[in-house]
């Protein structure tokens, strides 16, 4: 049959991009069955496969524009009563018997409607009680396939028993279980085959194999058989879709011809036939089992059922071991949480609790190192690189975070400044635990120099021909080994796992931490507030923008008012009668970064000046980047000022004192008894000054001072009276 070289039915594909190959748009099946497709609304056949004359007996003018009853038998009849029910997106099998050259004659079914509401039914001729004995038979010998899956308590357990279940149920001479790596690439980790074959078990198959568009339909179309690699295409008539104009979408079609690419990559492998059923594990295709024949093989719609109900059991599998494993590192997480938070609430840090065991971090995502990166420098266990270069790589790694986490398994591939590090830290695998305080836990891992056993070179995977479209797969896959070194081992998905559950953990710790900090600190903060309120000192303090915070209750009252409101520093001026010198005071301490101190008066509600004394200091930041805070503390200077005045008078007093000592009037002898007297009463009362003055509060001073100066103008009174006695005079008042 000719084939249209100058529109490709897989589209156009090169050397650099083999994902440009439309592989559901193929246009053709292969030829042991025969597709039809009929129109959504009713059974008229639209589109047929080149080779219905051969595989129904019908030419395709006889098919086209008529309806499916044209084909006779019984189904017919089936296909319409699903399409009056409603024709799903999943393939549904049918089988029964339609009127070839009328003649009855069985075949297997599987009716689907595609994305172009075209509904498509694709036949293959089988032997109808063959069929249904197989049907009949395969339930029986299904449940112990699915009892020796399920008693697999590992990964690589259930990769060996899968080969051998499906070589036992498909019969192919090679059973592979696939799995792929974080980068794409495939490694064979288990493998059933005949004896004489060579083995592949141990070998890894670049990313390359497997396009891009073919993982997407690996993802939708979970089993595909290809039964010989030798066969001719079969050309859909007519080639385009009609109600569209467009190629049809094959995507969910078992009978799909399969990419030239594809083929000639097995013919190169001296493949004949295969199966291929897709491992999908969160939405992802985590691997395959890929069986090979070497002659032509079929595969009935039963058989196939059963390889997809095995590829379901493997997938479910896969993901229980996964989440046992990954359960059984978040459990060992969260007793770890347990005591981190214990230690927080004894002894209010967490950090070196989290350390205490740091073999147990390291075993956590087996890591060669593991640092914690906080306020308070590095924290690690295990093999490190020194501190700076660990600060260094943790503002790397900051900004690349997503979702609280980040790998890599060759650090110096994605920044080249850390190649030195590689003995220490070739893997990196990071949590984020809080950003604005820079707390990050870092698990390193060293290099790994290994050798990796590919199947061919990989980094010759397509050669080309004379033609762009004659691209061809490599033809050896003789054992090509490659010495990797500048990686580590890979981190897996149970690592991630481990990554956030600490995370979490850390993340609900840090929270306790600063639960229990806050509530310690509103203790702290009330008791403040209660004690400087208690101050007869009127307080003011300022954040470090000079936005007021606070005002004690005094320096309200310093106004007679009960709320004097000051939204910042640069308001208080303005509470002053000399507004200059408070404005001096502010710009000291705002732009100056100096303490002040000084004498004002403040303006009180009536109009009163209140005298006060002002010391304004500057609260600095501990890191130096300047100023905390600022505290003004204003003290009421009146009952001072009346205490200096009081002993002014008291000092006028005792110079009353000392006058009779200046007077000649009496006798030498009474003169000098007097002066004895009078310089008593004088010392007497100074000490008495003295001792006042050393007085804290001014309250009691002032009256005190002012009995002191009652009294000794008293006793001047008493001193005149006595002289003037002595003398014979007469006393003055």
């Amino acid at each position: 049959m000719a084939t249209n070289r100058d529109a490709p039915a897989f589209g156009e594909a090169d050397l650099s991009n083999c994902d440009r190959e439309l592989i559901h748009v193929p246009g053709s099946i292969q030829p042991h069955g025969a597709l039809l497709v009929l129109d959504a609304a009713t059974p008229r056949i639209l589109q047929v496969s080149g080779n219905v004359d051969v595989k129904l007996g019908f030419a395709a003018e006889e098919l086209l524009g008529k309806s499916i009853d044209v084909l006779g038998g019984d189904l017919p009849v089936q296909v319409w009563t699903r399409m009056l029910g409603g024709v799903r997106a999943a393939p549904q099998p049918l089988r029964g018997t339609i009127a070839s050259n009328g003649e009855p004659r069985g075949f297997e079914a599987l009716l689907h409607r595609n994305e172009s509401d075209a509904v498509i039914l694709e036949l293959d001729p089988v032997d109808l009680e063959q069929a249904i004995a197989l049907a009949r038979d395969l339930p029986q010998r299904l449940p112990d396939a699915v009892k020796r899956l399920g008693a697999a308590s590992t990964i690589e357990a259930l990769a060996d028993q899968a080969v051998r279940v499906f070589r036992e149920l498909a019969g192919y001479d090679r059973v592979m279980f696939y799995r792929f790596d974080p980068d794409g690439h495939g490694e064979v980790v288990a493998e059933a085959k005949e004896p004489h074959l060579e083995p592949y078990l141990g070998l890894h198959y670049p990313e390359s194999d497997i396009p891009r568009r073919a993982r997407e339909l690996y993802l939708r179309n979970r089993v595909r058989v290809l039964v010989d690699v030798h066969y001719e295409a079969v050309p859909l008539v007519p080639r385009l879709f009609p109600p569209s104009g467009d190629e049809l979408d094959m995507s969910m079609c078992w009978l799909r011809s399969m990419s030239p690419m594809h083929l000639q990559f097995l013919k190169n492998m001296g493949v004949t036939a295969t199966l291929v059923v897709s491992l999908v594990r969160d939405g992802e295709l985590w691997g395959l089992v890929a069986c090979h024949h070497y002659s032509p093989k079929r595969l009935s719609y039963p058989l196939r059922a059963a390889c997809d109900v095995i590829g379901e059991v493997l997938s479910t599998r896969i993901a229980v071991l996964e989440n046992f494993s990954r359960a059984r590192a978040t459990a060992l997480v969260r007793r770890m949480g347990g005591r981190l938070i214990e230690a927080t609430w004894t002894r209010g840090q967490w950090q070196e609790e989290l350390f205490a065991d740091g073999r147990a971090l390291l075993r956590m995502v087996d890591a060669t190192g593991v640092a914690l990166v906080h306020e308070g420098g590095i924290l690690g266990a295990g093999v490190l690189p020194p501190d700076e270069a660990v600060h260094a790589l943790a503002d790397w790694v900051a900004p690349r975070i997503a979702d609280g986490c980040y790998a890599t398994a060759s650090l110096a591939r994605d920044a080249t400044e850390f190649a030195p590090l590689a003995e220490q830290a070739t893997g990196v695998l990071a949590v984020e635990i809080s950003k604005p305080d820079r707390e990050y836990l870092l698990w390193l891992r060293g290099e790994q120099v290994r050798e990796v056993r590919w199947a061919g070179n990989p980094h010759k995977p397509v050669l080309l021909g004379n033609d762009p479209r004659d691209l061809s797969p490599r033809r050896s896959f003789g054992v090509w080994t490659e010495r990797v070194r500048g990686t580590s081992r890979p981190w897996v998905p149970a690592d991630f796992a481990v990554a956030r559950a600490m995370r979490a953990t850390l993340r609900d710790v840090v929270l306790q931490v600063r639960s229990m900090s806050y509530l310690i600190t509103e203790d702290r903060l009330s008791r403040l507030r209660r004690a400087l309120q208690a101050s007869t000192d009127g307080v003011l303090i300022a954040d470090g923008a000079g936005r007021v915070r606070f005002t004690s209750e005094a320096f309200s009252r310093f106004f007679h008012r009960p709320h004097v409101h000051l939204a910042d520093l640069d308001d208080l001026p303005r509470l002053f009668d000399d507004p200059g010198t408070a404005r001096t005071m502010v710009r000291a301490v705002m732009d100056d970064g100096r303490e002040w101190q000084g004498d004002l008066s403040l303006v009180s509600g009536d109009g009163r000046l209140v005298p006060v004394a002002i010391r304004a200091d500057v609260i600095p930041r501990l890191d130096g980047t300047g100023a905390l805070g600022f505290i003004v503390i204003v003290t009421n200077v009146s009952e001072a000022r009346a205490a200096d005045a009081a002993r002014v008078r008291v000092r006028s007093a005792i110079e009353d004192v000392q006058r009779p000592l200046r007077q000649r009037e009496i006798a030498l002898d009474d003169r000098l008894d007097f002066e004895r007297l009078l310089r008593a009463l004088i010392e007497h009362a100074t000490l008495t000054v003295m001792e006042v003055a050393d007085e804290a509060d001014s309250a009691t001073v002032v009256p005190t001072l002012e009995d002191i100066e009652a009294s000794t103008r008293r006793l001047a009174d008493l001193a005149r009276q006595m002289s003037a006695y002595a003398s014979g005079s007469s006393v003055e008042h």
